[in-house]
């Protein structure tokens, strides 16, 4: 007569190929993830300087001077600057075209691009921080 064994619970060998299983599966995942979330960085920069340069042609189109567009009366880059707030680790200064340098953070990883606007309205990246795969060519943000 053959006797039933009680079964209750797994074996050594099957817990261990789990873990080997979803340690496989971590390893494979986790740089994906990495390079997610800089990806997602640095769309957000590369947004950030459109949405600049677009507030900065429509003051002008509703014939607002380029010294002007950031003062408490126009407010065209104040905008900006409350609007990217929540995305940023605080409110940056965006200046005047033509007037110096802006720097934005990312709250999340702690990366930044400082940009510059130069008199003719145009917004250029100047430096990013923080990327491993990205890089500044030209003024614009590109992945390696």
């Amino acid at each position: 007569m053959i006797k039933k064994r009680d079964s209750k619970g797994f074996t050594l060998i099957e817990l261990a190929i789990c873990i080997l299983v979803i340690g496989i599966i971590s390893a494979i995942a986790a740089p994906r993830i990495t390079s997610m979330f800089e990806d997602a960085d640095a769309e957000m920069f590369r947004a950030l300087g459109g949405q600049v340069e677009i507030s900065i042609s429509q003051g002008l189109s509703r014939g607002i001077a380029l010294a002007d567009l950031n003062t408490g009366g126009a407010g065209f880059l104040d905008e900006i600057t409350s609007m990217v707030a929540s995305e940023q680790s605080g409110n940056i200064d965006i200046p005047a075209p033509g007037a110096g340098t802006f720097t934005a953070t990312a709250k999340s990883s702690k990366r930044t691009a400082t940009y510059s606007i130069s008199t003719d309205a145009n917004v250029v990246v100047d430096s990013i921080t923080g990327f491993s795969q990205y890089s500044v060519v030209n003024g614009d943000i590109v992945k390696n």
